[in-house]
């Protein structure tokens, strides 16, 4: 759905004679980059699918509308969409308070560096996170529970979110907090994505990220609001958390999707593909968790320091797939992962009906 809406807006929106030619870039280039976010998602999950680049003619054969790409063709015109993206979007600080949360140039920079870094790409990675590092535009949020707040909506750090404000009845995010909120007598949620032991011991000590990333039954909350020993878990994801003050079914909380502090681990492990500076840009994000640097940091230490600083931002296991460990790591917890099936999701069957059988699931899954 959301690639349709961007296909039409591209297409739509160089029609309109009256609107300002730079405007009408700026739209377009947008529209881009939500669309190249899209499919980003999707060849992560899923590997291979079907580009569909332009408002579809229902008189197409529906094998040609339907063909599934490869993973490669995917991700070239994922960064065919950023590169006209960036030569395009302004800077974050070009835009007024009321228009944040827009694509920017640094948004699209930081993408197509993620993008990159999923190929590999480990020259384009440092050169694209180098650029943002220096734009100036961005810096880490000195409290990393702030950056979860309200309060922490669009600041300092934030390179591009999920905007969550509205009017009723569609405002917010669609019951995002709620699924994930404390579950029980005493509860606010369904207590869904609940952190694991695992992840919980893996801390360093003094590691301020634990406490900012996980509610812990029997604590009280930054906003006042005590989770008592009656809910089910004995944890829950803070990230997801919406202050107590707020509608649970519908949050008015921004889900954060890129921000600062990836960029400089982004450019650390780059560095540590291809020697440079690990330790610079990777002591920054410990030093804000209040944790001492490094001064010879391996790709593992990146590795972890991902883990600790993006838990439950939807990258984990991506992360372990892409890093080829998946199935070290996620065996050893007891998860059954079957290499050459599990490094993708299967293609839900309701789609693979709709296209006739045109759609193939995915190695495994048949």
């Amino acid at each position: 759905n959301g690639i349709q809406r961007a296909n039409q807006a591209i297409n739509r929106i160089k029609l309109f004679d009256e609107l300002d030619s730079e405007l009408k870039l700026r739209l377009i280039a947008e529209a881009k980059f939500l669309r190249a976010l899209l499919y980003f998602r999707l060849v992560q999950t899923y590997g291979g699918v079907p580009i569909i680049n332009e408002t579809p003619d229902i008189n197409s054969p529906i094998e040609t509308l339907l063909r599934k790409a490869s993973k490669n063709e995917v991700f070239e015109f994922i960064e065919k969409d950023l590169i006209e993206s960036i030569n395009v979007l302004p800077e974050k600080s070009t835009y007024a308070a009321n228009q944040l949360g827009r694509a920017t140039i640094g948004a699209a920079k930081t993408l197509l560096a993620k993008v990159s870094m999923y190929q590999s790409k480990w020259e384009t990675v440092l050169e694209l996170t180098n650029d943002v590092i220096k734009s100036g535009e961005y810096n880490l949020t000195p409290n990393y529970e702030d950056i979860w707040k309200e309060i922490g909506e669009n600041n300092q750090e934030s390179i591009f979110e999920i905007q969550a404000k509205g009017e009723l009845p569609s405002v917010g995010v669609d019951q995002y907090s709620l699924t994930q909120g404390a579950r029980g007598v005493g509860g606010w949620g369904w207590g869904f994505n609940v952190p694991s032991d695992n992840l919980l011991n893996s801390y360093e000590p003094n590691d301020l990220r634990r406490d900012a990333t996980i509610i812990f039954r029997g604590e009280t909350l930054y906003d006042g609001r005590f989770v008592p020993e009656t809910v089910v878990n004995p944890m829950y994801n803070q990230k997801a958390y919406s202050s107590a003050f707020t509608d649970y079914q519908q949050t008015g909380k921004n889900i954060r999707i890129l921000r600062y502090a990836e960029v400089l681990l982004m450019n650390a492990e780059a560095a540590s593909q291809l020697g440079g500076d690990v330790a610079g840009p990777l002591n920054q994000v410990r030093n804000r968790a209040g944790l001492e640097s490094i001064n010879n940091p391996s790709q593992s230490d990146v590795w972890n320091e991902r883990r600790w600083e993006l838990a439950f931002e939807h990258d984990r296991y991506f992360d372990l797939v892409r890093q080829g460990r998946a199935a070290t790591v996620l065996q050893s917890l007891g998860i059954p992962f079957k290499v050459g099936k599990h490094e993708l999701f299967p293609i839900p069957q309701v789609q693979i009906n709709l296209s006739d059988g045109i759609l193939k699931q995915n190695p495994g899954w048949e």
